[in-house]
């Protein structure tokens, strides 16, 4: 039988290998071939990964925490990234990609402590992406090209609003 922890872990990889084919490319400008290797690498690994893990490890309710936890793992080094306003693009990348592994941890260790519904966890994650969301909308419209001060503010705004979200 095919579980959904099986399913979540060979469809989560693709997006792993892709963010991570980024980062591993260097200062050079990556390009979709890059991108495509990355997620086809992410694949194999996921698959042998999922074909690894035994049937009922998971529930539904923890598949849902910890997909969540990796999604929101992801959104939030992504916004540390604005925060951080590093001079190189492949870093917010790394921020996405330590914030997914980051996010998958934490999901795992907090799946089997809390008993939630996938439902829930559906609607507290878009709570927490839309709280993450809404500062950038009043972002583009005080958009100040010249700094990076708006971009590490309005980052800082998205991860309470993220934060919001999610309580």
């Amino acid at each position: 039988m095919f579980s959904a922890q099986r399913f979540a872990a060979i469809f989560r990889a693709p997006l792993a290998g892709a963010l991570f084919a980024d980062v591993v490319s260097g200062l050079t400008d990556t390009d979709t071939h890059d991108v495509a290797v990355g997620a086809a690498i992410g694949s194999g690994v996921g698959a042998l990964i999922g074909l690894g893990m035994r049937s009922g490890e998971l529930t539904l309710g923890d598949v849902a925490v910890v997909d969540a936890g990796a999604a929101l793992g992801t959104l939030t080094g992504f916004q540390l990234g604005f925060v951080m306003a590093p001079p190189e693009s492949e870093a917010y990348t790394l921020n996405g990609t330590l914030g997914a592994a980051g996010g998958y941890v934490i999901g795992h260790l907090t799946a089997r402590k809390i008993d939630v519904t996938p439902a829930r966890v559906a609607k507290v994650t878009a709570l927490a992406a839309v709280g993450a969301a809404v500062p950038w909308l009043l972002w583009s419209a005080t958009n100040d090209t010249s700094t990076d001060d708006d971009e590490q503010t309005f980052g800082l705004l998205s991860l309470a609003g993220m934060a919001g979200g999610l309580y």
